[in-house]
């Protein structure tokens, strides 16, 4: 028996029934494709005029491997999601994508219940928090968005909560839409559409006081983004909007606690009517449990998808001073240590 024969066969076989349906043969690796693929050809076609006994073991490993490369490619690409600090949202829904060139691919709706579970939209339990696209899906990015009640195409809304890094297509999600490393800004209580009848600390503005009065907060443009800005005040556990803007130097877009329009023309609120749940007007916000908060909030066209309570994106916060004296500027504290992120595996 000629062991030598057996064994250059052999190895010459594995070498060509490797490469012959993912590329060329380990000489040809240099040159243009159609070289390379004379090369390949004429390579065969001498291997098998040496030992035509070997062409059927050739044809049956080829056609193996092809088999396999088809079922991995029909096989759907697995997405599971785990460890995240996203809150459950009680109007509207979190949305998975894959980002595939051009192509926006949805893997899925959820949200999460009071327990902080996986749940789909109609909060059934998702186990073990997987989802799915076709096989053969080429990942290039992953993405959550927030989207709307009852949202039911397949187009993004633009909402980004979290999403890949550039240089990798899992493991953590972040908040990327804005940059709010540098964002800072004061606050002063003080209630201008009632004065000079007082009530100074039932109201906070964030602005710069002087003659002119400036704006306080040093804030990122939100050009491109669906977010918006909004002000709050929290008063026994009660948030109390001081309304949504895009701009730190101009009005926001509520007026609704006010005592008249005498207010300049910068965000802030003057909590002296109209409050909800039952408050006393005016409030007292230096009773030494009060605090000042700007928050981050999804905007569609005008119109917030998660409803009416701030979002869990509260990048200023500050507790306001016990008897704080009207008038004088506050600093509002950076807080993006507990940005949105979730963690996704690709199987």
């Amino acid at each position: 028996m000629n062991y030598k024969k057996i064994i250059t066969s052999t190895l010459l076989l594995s070498s060509l029934a490797l490469t012959v349906t993912s590329g060329l043969p380990a000489f040809a690796q240099e040159g243009s494709d159609q070289n390379n693929q004379n090369d390949f050809t004429s390579f065969k076609e001498e291997f098998f005029a040496r030992y035509p006994e070997l062409r059927s073991r050739y044809e049956r490993l080829r056609n193996q491997r092809e088999r396999q490369e088809a079922r991995r490619n029909n096989r759907p690409v697995r997405i599971r999601l785990g460890n995240t600090n996203l809150e459950q949202l009680q109007e509207g829904h979190y949305e998975g994508w894959v980002i595939s060139g051009e192509e926006k691919i949805s893997f899925g709706k959820f949200n999460f219940n009071d327990r902080g579970r996986y749940v789909d939209v109609n909060g059934n339990r998702i186990s073990p928090n997987r989802f799915e696209v076709p096989g053969g899906t080429q990942v290039d990015k992953l993405v959550i968005t927030i989207e709307p009640e009852g949202d039911t195409d397949d187009i993004p809304s633009g909402i980004v909560i979290a999403e890949s890094s550039s240089d990798k297509t899992d493991g953590r999600l972040t908040f990327q839409a804005l940059d709010l490393t540098n964002v800072d800004g004061t606050y002063v209580l003080t209630t201008p559409s009632d004065d000079p009848e007082g009530n100074d600390t039932s109201g906070v503005w964030f602005i710069e006081p002087g003659n002119p009065l400036q704006p306080s907060l040093d804030l990122v443009s939100l050009d491109g983004v669906n977010w918006v800005y909004e002000g709050w005040a929290v008063f026994d556990g009660n948030p109390l909007t001081t309304g949504r803007f895009n701009n730190a130097d101009a009005p926001d877009q509520f007026a609704g606690f006010n005592a008249s329009e005498n207010v300049p023309p910068f965000p802030g609120e003057d909590f002296l009517q109209n409050l909800p749940n039952d408050l006393e007007a005016p409030i007292d916000l230096a009773n030494g449990s009060s605090k000042i908060v700007i928050t981050l909030e999804p905007d569609i066209d005008g119109v917030d998808p998660t409803g009416d309570s701030p979002s869990q994106i509260k990048f200023l916060v500050d507790d306001v001073p016990e008897n704080a004296t009207p008038g004088q500027s506050i600093d509002l504290d950076l807080n993006i240590g507990d940005l949105p992120f979730i963690d996704a595996q690709i199987r």
